[in-house]
């Protein structure tokens, strides 16, 4: 539990080739961004922002003591709202001066993390970014197919302000999938589909979303059991025949994106690889996730419709401020009055709220 599958990545080929060392600290990653613009990268640095900073994972916003984006955090058993502290000033002032620069993907507001965050970089277009770890595997193959030198990817720690310097945001994973699920209002049955889900939080069904079918002649075996007891992939998965690669099989033949509890058995043979692996190194070395409003919180069905209208508006509010600062549409020196409109929009009462509802979970 824990482990984080996003983080800061960069291409080791152009920063052997700026002669540089992989960086650690703020000042680190501007003298690398610098170099890469130098060289002519088309994107020194871009991340998955989809209008909501999402795709940051709270990097460099760590380094401020802040969340990224319109979100709480809970410092030491406080609930405190991160745009209203002075460190997102901070984190916008940075990416500011990024954007100026030309070191931030002018297009950084539109991007979504899976989709053209993810084929820049492993397109070889991309110096930096927030990248999942498949990207150590993904961008030496598929760079080469963009008619590029094979170039490397490696994870580079949660960026610090000084070297040893300890962050508490960043990615990380539950034993629980957290994406939500729904039921359409037009299902013919669905207390079939309830039962369905909650089948799948059984042992049965985490098994057989993780592992898929052995023994069932209906199916192309996709597990095996070995002498040792451990359970392996077939080649079917591993060597698909018709050309998938192992994460295809699985989101193909066994629904993988329906888990609902993560087998961590399986996770640690999806990310054996020894480059895969140094990212959970890497992200864990002075980043913890202390400071990220614990999932499990709950309010009262009254506080959650009075937050819902509150935050409505002030996650909209927040997440255009933030981008306007940072292209410059916006100057910073209007901070004071971003903070004294958030104040007039109650997110003194959202915070109330967010305590109440934080308070109750450190209580069980």
């Amino acid at each position: 539990m824990g482990l984080p599958f996003q983080g800061p990545m960069v291409n080791k080929t152009l920063l052997d080739k700026a002669g540089l060392d992989i960086p650690e600290t703020i000042a680190d990653w501007e003298e690398m961004l610098a170099a890469f613009k130098e060289m002519g990268v088309r994107i020194p640095f871009s991340f998955g922002c989809d209008n909501k900073f999402a795709g940051l994972y709270n990097a460099f916003s760590g380094a401020y003591g802040v969340p990224a984006g319109s979100r709480f955090m809970d410092e030491n058993g406080t609930a405190k709202f991160g745009p209203m502290q002075e460190g997102y000033k901070e984190f916008l002032t940075l990416f500011h001066k990024w954007y100026q620069n030309g070191w931030l993907d002018p297009d950084f507001l539109s991007k979504v993390q899976n989709k053209e965050v993810r084929n820049d970089f492993d397109a070889g277009e991309m110096g930096a970014g927030l990248l999942h770890i498949s990207s150590v595997i993904r961008l030496p193959l598929v760079s080469v197919q963009h008619g590029k030198e094979e170039m490397e990817a490696v994870p580079a720690p949660y960026p610090v302000l000084k070297e040893g310097d300890q962050t508490h945001f960043r990615h990380y994973v539950t034993n629980f999938n957290q994406t939500p699920c729904y039921i359409s209002a037009d299902a013919e049955d669905p207390l079939t589909v309830i039962k369905w889900l909650d089948y799948l939080y059984s042992p049965e069904g985490i098994q057989e979303i993780s592992w898929g079918t052995m023994g069932d002649e209906r199916y192309e075996d996709t597990y095996y059991v070995d002498e040792e007891g451990k359970k392996k992939q077939t080649e079917f998965v591993t060597n698909n025949p018709n050309g998938l690669s192992p994460e295809e099989v699985m989101r193909q033949y066994l629904l993988r994106d329906t888990a609902m509890v993560w087998d961590w058995e399986m996770q640690s043979l999806m990310y054996q690889d020894e480059r895969q692996q140094k990212g959970w190194s890497v992200w864990t070395d002075h980043t913890d996730f202390d400071y990220v409003m614990p999932d499990e919180m709950t309010m009262t069905a009254d506080e959650n419709d009075e937050f819902s209208k509150i935050m409505g508006d002030v996650e909209t509010y927040v997440n255009e401020m933030s981008a306007k600062f940072i292209m410059g549409i916006a100057p910073l020196d209007d901070y004071d009055k971003f903070i004294k409109t958030l104040e007039s929009m109650k997110i003194g009462r959202a915070t109330e709220i967010q305590q109440a509802a934080l308070d109750r979970y450190f209580a069980r």
